[in-house]
């Protein structure tokens, strides 16, 4: 796979799919499915910016995936180029009509260009299928339009993932996710506590800009050095120790006492077990930890 981080490029005879890509869910996927078919044909090419439009404008401020995390996730497409294209003043003021002439034609000779239903692009999104349409005769590209995928009888969009990931609800993130939602980040050293109490934590960087969810407890599996192990993280600002409200990633990991600080650990959140809430004494939260980890083995039993 190429990835391109920069508007200095010339392609040719490509397939494109276009779009924020800030979380690859069910829908996405849907359009890269469709890519894919033209892989004997065509150079497959998915198409995003370095940073989200709506990111930019002020109108959402964190992403599903960190960049990190959508690097990895890129190298799975399989795709022959991953572009992120900067979302520069220039490009913010670029007329549709310019975007598709400057960028779809010219740089990237797209032979054809794969949309969902509510694509649109060009200065103050002014520009939506029609104009692809109309503008296909004229710049010689044919153009397919997916539909809109639905869970529970309502469109999959970023927005409604996010929502349900500051709620809480994973598990309904997940289904349209496509994927279990992962925290991917440097593991760092914390105050030991954990150790203490028999239950030793690893603790992860808060990757800067992205979606976290709601502060509790959850059930979890966690991926170190292509292994994977069950655990229960938490999430929140440890109430119990007093932790000056600062969101903490920590995960107890069943079976697991291996050093790895400095490593980058990949923590999947499964379900939301419970609130984080406040404990008297260390005993007590000693206690608790003990029944949060029979909940996680009796949920991945089930």
């Amino acid at each position: 796979m190429k990835y391109i981080n920069s508007d200095d490029f010339k392609l040719n005879n490509t397939v494109v799919t276009l779009g924020k890509f800030d979380g690859f869910h069910i829908g996405h996927m849907r359009l890269i499915e469709e890519l894919k078919k033209n892989k004997n044909e065509f150079n497959t090419v998915v198409f995003t910016f370095d940073t989200s439009p709506l990111k930019v404008l002020g109108s959402d401020n964190n992403e599903i995936l960190s960049k990190n995390e959508r690097m990895n996730m890129y190298e799975k497409l399989e795709m022959d180029v991953v572009i992120e294209y900067p979302f520069d003043d220039r490009l913010m003021h670029m007329s549709p009509e310019e975007f598709v002439e400057n960028v779809i034609k010219a740089k990237l000779n797209a032979k054809k260009i794969i949309v969902g239903k509510d694509f649109r692009f060009g200065h103050k999104r002014a520009g939506d299928i029609e104009l692809l349409k109309k503008l296909s005769k004229i710049h010689n590209y044919e153009l397919v339009v997916i539909d809109k995928v639905k869970y529970l009888c309502e469109d999959v969009s970023s927005t409604r993932i996010k929502s349900e990931i500051n709620t809480g609800n994973i598990e309904a993130a997940n289904e349209m996710l496509g994927y279990i939602y992962p925290i991917c980040s440097k593991v760092i050293s914390g105050k030991k506590i954990g150790r203490t109490l028999g239950f030793p934590t690893i603790n992860q960087e808060v990757p800067f800009g992205k979606v976290i969810p709601l502060n509790g407890v959850y059930a979890s599996k966690i991926l170190i050095d292509d292994k994977v192990y069950t655990g229960v993280t938490n999430i929140g600002c440890k109430p119990t120790l007093k932790n000056n409200n600062d969101i903490n990633v920590e995960t107890y990991i069943f079976d697991f006492d291996e050093d790895v600080y400095e490593k980058t650990v990949c923590t999947m959140l499964y379900s939301y077990i419970r609130s984080e809430r406040q404990f008297e004494n260390l005993e007590m939260l000693k206690e608790q930890i003990a029944k949060d980890k029979d909940t996680v083995k009796e949920f991945f039993e089930k």
